[in-house]
């Protein structure tokens, strides 16, 4: 990746080759690079995640086989807290690329997760091209081309995109609606442009706000009234605002929006669909649901770490971007500004100085600080904030490398130079965890280690290359002329994406898959299938991961331990999967002929403890105690 420096010209050939097709060809590339390795499209992927993965794809099965497209269901239990596009994309994923239960007769290798997770897969390649384009309307294309590699390398990225989640669609939609307000707010500030009247993007603008409020509710509409507001105060001009055709706008939203909570809510009751509706708005606002806590400054300190290489200079790209965005209106003029009253008087006098950076703060900021006062945090809230921090971050990096970013030699960026170095070096070190999964000298622990080591010598050595870069510059001048130091930021940034390319494919490609110690549920559908037990009844007791009801499409009763005997007796033929030591614990298990049980264990990381898991049948159904380490 060679990015040159803004030569006179200004618009000249590189510029040209980044924004054109060649540019979008080589995101397209790199993004499939990164996202491909662990899918299970080929070879083994990623086994099912819980919970929430599972949960969407297993809902996305049921309605496409029951042909209810209103009410998403896992097992018999609506799930509502989530609007339907995103089981709607699954469906048409199964529809397209089918979901069998069987593969060359045997189970389907991980279920078919990849066909669920295809949605994701394309909404993160198309969120990083929306970036890309939105980021050459602001900014010189050679930046907006690195701050969408930032973006479709950053570990929360990689992560999402293997992920068959809601999060990833609101994203793109997100990133496009907003790409629209930008088309609509900057032609308002364009003279040449005020008064033409173009419906295209205002009319996009509502088209992908309804998708956005159908893909994850109220999230879109936050962030796209707090941008509005923020800047219509900041310009103290709001007569743009006609320009977005609300009315209209509102009607589109509405033909998308209210037939669906209409038809839920008639058939599941309105109390109940709008006591989920309030729990999952103001009660994830007001208080941590499931643990999810995090104190003040939760996202920023993982954002170091989420958008990792992009947060070389993320820092001082926001210090700039408030710097070049806005500028402070003199009190001391010879026309001073008109009097001001109440919390008037104690803001500063702020106007708009360049409309870009202006527009991604009021994309970020706003919303940021939402994310950091609700109730309830999870590492991905603040995914939708991420194309502008990285487009700003780009930006900063090629202002840094021709010297033109403040801030460089403060204590707190070098020592944030570092940071960012160790990062790098812990990401590295990710693939040789897996090795903790499997024994040193089996041949899983062998793959893992020797792919591990290649990962994490790989990130050494870009490290290393990385911080030369910064840390010993190159020193610039000729005979009669002051000597300047160019630091290789560009160089930096280049090599972080490259590692974190490497570390991410071997990561989610390689040391995930082969994790057994994280693959309970699909040992435990391996058993079934090989001990001829998958069409026989099937109940979980102490261990009810949602992974284990999508592996077993649904079959599986997950009930208490004070349900057993009773189960029991219903399902004479049935299968129990459960912590082995109840075997010995409970004396209603004893009619568990412990001579069929086969045992497994493992890392339940949902609750962060290591499990042994039994998988037996009733006493009729014979065999002996194995165990299968």
């Amino acid at each position: 990746m060679t990015l040159t420096r803004r030569g006179s010209s200004g618009k000249g050939s590189a510029a040209r080759l980044w924004s054109g097709w060649a540019g979008g060809l080589v995101l397209l590339l790199l993004c499939l690079a990164v996202y491909l390795p662990g899918q299970g499209m080929i070879g083994r992927g990623l086994a099912p995640v819980d919970r929430d993965e599972s949960r969407f794809a297993q809902a996305s099965r049921q309605m496409y086989e029951s042909g209810d497209y209103v009410v998403p269901r896992v097992q018999d239990r609506p799930r509502l807290n989530k609007p339907p596009l995103i089981y709607w994309a699954q469906c048409a994923a199964v529809a397209t690329f089918g979901d069998p239960a069987e593969v060359g007769g045997e189970p389907a290798p991980d279920g078919n997760i990849w066909v669920f997770r295809i949605p994701s897969l394309l909404a993160a390649i198309l969120t990083v091209l929306a970036t890309w384009r939105l980021g050459c309307s602001m900014f010189d294309p050679r930046a907006a081309w690195l701050g969408s590699a930032l973006l479709a390398a950053s570990p929360v990225f990689v992560w999402e995109a293997h992920q068959a989640r809601a999060d990833q669609l609101l994203v793109l939609t997100i990133a496009a609606a907003q790409g629209c307000l930008w088309k609509v707010w900057k032609s308002s500030r364009d003279e040449t442009k005020a008064a033409s009247g173009s419906w295209l993007w205002p009319i996009g603008f509502w088209f992908v706000m309804a998708a956005s409020i159908m893909t994850k509710g109220p999230i879109g509409p936050m962030i796209a009234v707090l941008t509005v507001v923020s800047l219509c105060v900041i310009a103290r001009d709001a007569r743009w605002l006609p320009r977005l055709r609300p009315l209209v706008g509102l009607v589109i939203v509405a033909a998308f929006v209210v037939p669906w909570i209409v038809a839920v809510g008639q058939r599941v009751g309105w109390d109940r669909y709008l006591s989920t509706v309030y729990e999952e708005t103001i009660g994830r606002t007001a208080t941590a649901k499931e643990g999810h806590w995090g104190p003040p400054g939760y996202h920023l300190v993982l954002l170091c770490v989420l958008f990792w290489p992009g947060s070389l200079l993320t820092g001082l790209a926001i210090e700039r971007a408030f710097r070049m965005g806005l500028r402070r209106i003199r009190t001391d003029g010879p026309t001073p500004p008109p009097p001001r009253r109440g919390l008037a008087q104690r803001l500063p006098l702020l106007r708009p100085r360049r409309d870009a950076e202006l527009f991604c703060l009021a994309w970020i900021i706003p919303s940021w600080m939402v994310f950091e006062c609700v109730g309830t945090k999870l590492p991905h809230y603040t995914m939708p904030l991420y194309p502008a921090i990285a487009l700003l971050s780009a930006r900063a990096v090629f202002a840094a490398q021709t010297g033109r970013l403040v801030g460089l030699g403060r204590l707190g960026t070098r020592l944030g130079l570092v940071i960012w170095i160790l990062i790098g070096l812990a990401l590295g070190a990710i693939p040789l965890l897996g090795i903790a999964t499997q024994s040193a000298d089996s041949a899983e622990g062998m793959v893992l280690y020797r792919y591990g080591m290649i990962a994490l010598l790989g990130a050494t050595f870009l490290m290393m290359n990385a911080g030369a870069a910064i840390w010993w510059p190159e020193k610039l001048g000729s005979a009669g002329s002051p000597t300047r130091l160019r630091r290789h930021y560009i160089g930096a940034q280049r090599d972080g994406v490259i590692a974190a390319c490497i570390v991410a494919a071997l990561a989610v490609g390689v040391m995930l898959p082969r994790a057994g110690g994280l693959r309970l549920s699909s040992r435990v559908v391996r058993i079934l299938g090989a001990e001829g037990w998958s069409d026989r009844p099937c109940a979980a007791v102490g261990y009810h991961e949602d992974s284990l009801v999508f592996l077993t499409r649904g079959r599986v009763d997950r009930i208490d331990e004070d349900r057993l005997a009773l189960w029991l007796a219903d399902n004479p033929r049935g299968v129990v999967v459960l912590p082995v030591d109840m075997l010995a614990s409970h004396p209603e298990l004893e009619q568990l002929q412990p001579a069929s049980a086969r045992r497994l264990g493992g890392l339940n990381y949902s609750i962060g403890r290591r499990v042994e898991l039994g998988v037996t049948v009733a006493a009729s159904g014979g065999g002996s105690l194995i165990h299968d380490d």
